[in-house]
């Protein structure tokens, strides 16, 4: 089992963001969830291996985590602070022509 809480750079949780479960062999996509309203997320039946996860919200930078290990020994792990960041878009000029 694989949680976590998303939160942005001042500390504001972000709910519904999507989260990636990917193997870190060879970047295969396994599972995929949305963050609750409490910008809580669980990924449950994942299999023991070596992961990583990728988080996404509208407004915000990527996130991928560092790997990590489910093991008989260690089948659960807490990701209790994923920061994302906001995402700046710049605008060029805008043209309005009547």
């Amino acid at each position: 089992r694989i949680t976590g809480v998303i939160h942005d750079s001042q500390g504001s949780k972000i709910p519904f963001a999507n989260v990636f479960l990917y193997a870190v062999a060879d970047s295969v996509f396994k599972k995929a969830v949305a963050a609750d309203e409490e910008a809580k997320f669980s990924i449950e039946d994942a299999g023991y291996g070596n992961y990583y996860i990728k988080v996404t919200a509208v407004g915000y930078s990527d996130y991928s985590s560092p790997s990590f290990m489910l093991s008989s020994e260690n089948p659960q792990i807490a990701l209790d602070h994923i920061q994302l960041n906001d995402r700046a878009l710049a605008l060029s000029g805008v043209q309005v022509t009547a």
